[in-house]
């Protein structure tokens, strides 16, 4: 592969353009801002223009579900520094940062999903203060529209196994639990 080895990189798929775009991550000295994208599953690649962003590692990922040509990179880690921007990036056009400082703070390491209703849902990772144990929900697009963290309907997540290609994990809603596996 043309791009420098690395890990905890971001890896996200653009349907409608058919094309599986990397970017970022740390290698063995180094931190990444760079993008490659591939529209024939990795036999060849394109470097796209480097990201605005601060080269780092640890971030979130997730796809635009509903307009489908675009995804989301939200917080990350840099030297000694967790990050809490969002950035965007639309196929064909360019990076856009969306928010500097997210109000659910400065974290590496967490889960984020981009649901069926357009809102990112983040849970979870860590920070100079230790592990969290929180979850946020946009109210909008990416959470520019504002982020939720509904204490009427407290939300915790809690791993139970991962284990032979298997993950689950308890959903725990004020009123009752669900199991997902």
């Amino acid at each position: 592969f043309p791009w420098a080895g690395r890990y905890s990189l971001g890896m996200e798929f653009v349907h409608n353009q058919g094309k599986l775009f990397i970017f970022g991550g740390r290698g063995s000295r180094q931190y990444y801002n760079d993008v490659w994208s591939t529209e024939d599953y990795g036999r060849t690649w394109k470097e796209e223009a480097k990201a605005p962003w601060r080269p780092c590692f640890n971030f979130a990922t997730t796809a635009n579900v509903l307009t489908n040509n675009s995804f989301y990179m939200f917080g990350g880690f840099f030297s000694a520094l967790d990050l809490s921007d969002i950035w965007q990036y639309t196929v064909g056009q360019k990076w856009e940062r969306l928010e500097a400082s997210a109000v659910w703070g400065s974290r590496n390491a967490f889960g984020a999903i981009h649901d069926s209703q357009n809102r990112v849902i983040i849970a979870g990772g860590r920070s100079s203060t230790g592990f969290r144990s929180d979850m946020w929900s946009s109210l909008g697009d990416a959470g520019t529209g504002g982020m939720l963290n509904d204490e009427a309907l407290k939300i915790a997540v809690i791993v139970a196994s991962i284990a032979f290609g298997l993950f689950a994990a308890c959903v725990c809603v004020r009123y009752g639990c669900r199991y997902y596996k």
